[in-house]
């Protein structure tokens, strides 16, 4: 998206820390950064990015697929299958699944091939789930707990918010 709307522009990307991100925007290392966390400074222009929420991807052959919602106590001793590279939800899972068992896979196509097995559980955002990029076959069912939703915050310098208004109205909910 920001490549179409801004053409003439060079566009990487970095995944960090808030910290390190809104560190690297002062800096001006960075021009837009989003965050998990909405930066409370009056000389940055903050909106709402965007909310992704979690939820449990489940084969046919599991004991789980009839289920409305499921704790994160009942994953304990279960199976599931994540992407190495979920960024924040890594964290996420940790401090919220202690003790499930986990695969993680780094290659997308492998992932999506395991998933396909239909042997084992996997996490599921609604993000991926809207962009198609889930096994269709399986049940997706909300997870029982309060913290299952992050927030992300598209952040800029006041200063150039003139500069990067498209993107922000590209984005606004």
């Amino acid at each position: 998206v920001l490549s179409s709307l801004f053409p003439k522009m060079s566009v990487t990307t970095r995944i960090d820390t808030n910290e390190r991100l809104l560190k690297g925007l002062y800096q001006n290392l960075f021009q837009l950064i989003v965050t998990n966390a909405k930066p409370d400074d009056d000389s940055l222009h903050v909106d709402r990015f965007f909310t992704e929420t979690m939820s449990l991807s489940v084969p046919k052959t599991h004991p789980f697929f009839n289920r409305e919602s499921i704790s994160p106590s009942e994953l304990n001793g279960q199976f599931l299958i994540v992407f190495n590279e979920i960024g924040i939800w890594d964290n996420w899972i940790k401090d919220n699944f202690p003790g499930i068992r986990l695969m993680t896979i780094s290659d997308p196509n492998a992932l999506k091939d395991a998933i396909g097995l239909g042997t084992a559980l996997s996490f599921v955002s609604d993000y991926v789930y809207n962009m198609g990029h889930h096994d269709k076959e399986q049940k997706i069912i909300p997870l029982d707990m309060e913290n299952k939703s992050i927030s992300y915050f598209l952040v800029c310098q006041k200063q150039n918010f003139s500069k990067y208004r498209k993107i922000f109205q590209r984005f606004e909910n």
